[in-house]
């Protein structure tokens, strides 16, 4: 079924998925479970198998497992936690009513967000689902669509999340950093103080978080 026209209905099952249940995880699972059988002409076994090495395959880049593949996925799957547990718990929702009540103005609500992105910076989609649990409640009480807080949660995760050294992406990039300092033997620098010296040239994290202001 690969190359023909079939190939789409696995897109489109997945989009009519997101229309009716509003459910975005659900509706992907469903979207991959039913390419992968399409891709294994539905069998089961090899599409499981197909989708377990796409899966391994975004965390193991040699072939092999190594500690840093175990601690990226413990960390993610942390992560997942935490967000659910912050959900589930209700802390999202008290501490946006605990913002509705302080925050009167569309500008406050407006530059709250930026300052939620500052605050949480451990991890860039740690931090977008935080903040758009936390802001909705206020931003939706002051008539801002939630295609500009997405905007304005997009302008403060990432941008932050990647030039702060304590976050997952920071852990990431200084990793690479130090591959590339040991493979061309440079000492001058540790890996830590490269990553922070080169912050103000990360134009894309400077502009993009501005952009925002």
């Amino acid at each position: 079924m690969e190359g023909t026209i079939l190939s789409i209905i696995p897109a489109l099952i997945m989009l009519i998925l997101v229309l009716l249940t509003r459910k975005v995880l659900l509706s992907l699972g469903a979207g991959i479970i039913i390419g992968a059988l399409f891709i294994h002409n539905f069998s089961i076994l090899g599409a499981v198998n197909e989708i377990w090495s796409i899966f391994i395959g975004i965390f193991i880049s040699d072939g092999e497992w190594n500690v840093g593949d175990l601690l990226l996925i413990g960390f993610l799957l942390l992560l997942g936690m935490m967000t659910a547990f912050l959900q589930a718990s209700g802390g999202s929702r008290a501490f946006g009513e605990w913002m509705i009540k302080r925050i009167k103005t569309r500008k406050g609500a407006q530059l709250m967000t930026p300052v939620l992105g500052l605050l949480i910076f451990i991890d860039d989609y740690f931090n977008a689902l935080a903040v758009g649990q936390i802001a909705r409640p206020l931003t939706d009480r002051h008539k801002i669509s939630r295609a500009k807080l997405a905007y304005f949660i997009d302008s403060t995760s990432a941008p932050i999340t990647v030039i702060s050294p304590i976050s997952s992406w920071g852990a990431y990039l200084i990793g690479i950093i130090g591959g590339l300092l040991t493979t061309n033997q440079i000492t001058d620098f540790q890996p830590l103080e490269a990553f922070i010296k080169m912050i103000p040239f990360n134009l894309y994290a400077l502009v993009h978080y501005y952009s925002y202001f």
